[in-house]
């Protein structure tokens, strides 16, 4: 029962959603657009790649991806995000190389089969009752020596929790506090264990932006005091976003 009630919330609450992060994925500013395309250089994309994309939504990270001539296969909860994303591929001409799959990942459905697997923005959504189950069977998907390369909100960032009651609160965005509360549970250390326990190794972490994306939009200086703040020993550690990336040991096909 638990599950079926924390899927549902996240798949009404994203169904709801889809129209309004269509146009924003598409009116991205160049700010954004820097940043996913510096987390795609840390995950070393290269053409040709099969890429498994989960949690995809309505294209942030896809479109940029398919734009690196790789093939996608993505998978969401949420079956209005998919297709929404199909018709705006279909309209950018990307739709080809793309597949995609409504899925919870409850269960397996790929066994050594993607070079890479970007998860962005998605693992504290996951149904904490079984989030190990879920991050076993996406790394089943992986080849053996393949990258797992994460994307996700560090929940030691001061402000999501303001943030996130203040949008629930004033009306502007009802359902994101349930959609979102995860964050808060989303540190390093609990997501390296997990990933360990998968049998990925050579787990490393960069502690990505300090200041608010959207500071960096107004001042052009942010950007060059982000990088020396994400250096800061302590400071890191309350990071905005953490960018994971670990390999799939050769010697344990799961």
């Amino acid at each position: 029962m638990m599950k079926m009630k924390h899927e549902q919330v996240q798949s009404e609450y994203w169904d709801k959603e889809a129209d309004r992060i269509t146009r924003i994925n598409d009116e991205m500013s160049l700010v954004a657009r820097n940043e996913i395309s510096q987390f795609l250089d840390f995950a070393k994309i290269e053409a040709g790649m099969k890429i498994l994309e989960i949690g995809c939504g309505a294209g942030r990270f896809t479109v940029p991806l398919l734009k690196r001539d790789v093939y996608v296969t993505g998978t969401d909860i949420s079956q209005k995000s998919l297709e929404a994303l199909d018709l705006y591929c279909n309209k950018l001409n990307l739709a080809h190389r793309l597949h995609l799959i409504n899925t919870d990942f409850d269960k397996p459905l790929f066994k050594n089969e993607f070079d890479v697997i970007i998860i962005g923005n998605v693992i504290h959504h996951f149904n904490p009752e079984i989030k190990f189950e879920i991050l076993r069977n996406i790394t089943k998907a992986l080849k053996p020596g393949g990258q797992i390369v994460i994307f996700e909100p560090n929940g030691r960032h001061p402000l999501y929790l303001p943030y996130y009651l203040y949008l629930e609160w004033s009306g502007r965005q009802k359902g994101i506090w349930q959609a979102e509360k995860g964050v808060m549970k989303s540190k390093f250390n609990e997501l390296k264990k997990i990933l360990q326990n998968c049998d990925i190794q050579f787990i490393n972490v960069h502690y990505h932006t300090i200041i608010p994306l959207r500071l960096e939009e107004r001042f052009k200086f942010i950007p060059a005091v982000n990088k020396t703040l994400e250096k800061v020993p302590v400071l890191k550690n309350f990071s905005a976003f953490l960018w994971i990336k670990g390999e799939k040991s050769f010697n344990k096909l799961i």
